[in-house]
């Protein structure tokens, strides 16, 4: 499964199905590899598309991520204050432009294009969903860059139990 999204008609990712939730219980996604449907069966689960980083964005990235937890983790075998401990500007500074750099949610009338492919190419399936994404959400998206300086969203995932880390956008065909 590929999903084309494009902003205001132009592309802006191709992405695959990497993940997805097996149910709805499920407390983390897992793996998607190919499966086998037989004719009349369905298949339903929550589905995470997303590109993988090529791999000097992958090294750069894992270099910025590992100064920023050792500053953040010395600081705390230090005795720096509280629970959430900042790490330096000058670490999270990068961090926050490569975000930036790769950032595709501003605002703008998007079509997600999902193609599902299989081993009969007369079976495979092909839907067009719209929705629209307003500055207030693209804000809100931005705003989870104030978080990486704690490391969050870099070497953890919050408790997202704790904060409201969704934007409900309404999708149609």
């Amino acid at each position: 499964m590929t999903a084309e999204i494009s902003r205001d008609g132009a592309v802006v990712a191709n992405t695959k199905l990497q993940n997805y939730w097996e149910n709805a219980q499920a407390k983390a996604p897992t793996l998607f590899l190919p499966i086998r449907l037989d004719p009349g069966e369905t298949w339903s689960c929550g589905a995470i598309f997303f590109s993988i980083f090529d791999r000097r964005t992958e090294k750069e990235y894992r270099e910025l991520e590992r100064a920023l937890k050792a500053d953040v983790m010395q600081k705390l075998e230090d005795g720096a204050g509280p629970r959430l401990v900042a790490g330096d500007d000058a670490l999270v500074s990068p961090l926050t432009a490569m975000f930036r750099r790769l950032f595709i949610w501003e605002p703008g009338e998007y079509q997600v294009k999902l193609s599902v492919t299989t081993d009969q190419k007369a079976v495979a399936l092909e839907q067009t969903y719209r929705f629209a994404l307003f500055e207030s959400d693209s804000q809100e998206f931005y705003a989870q860059v104030e978080r990486f300086k704690f490391g969050e969203g870099i070497w953890y995932t919050p408790d997202i139990s704790q904060r409201d880390l969704s934007i409900n956008v309404p999708w149609t065909k």
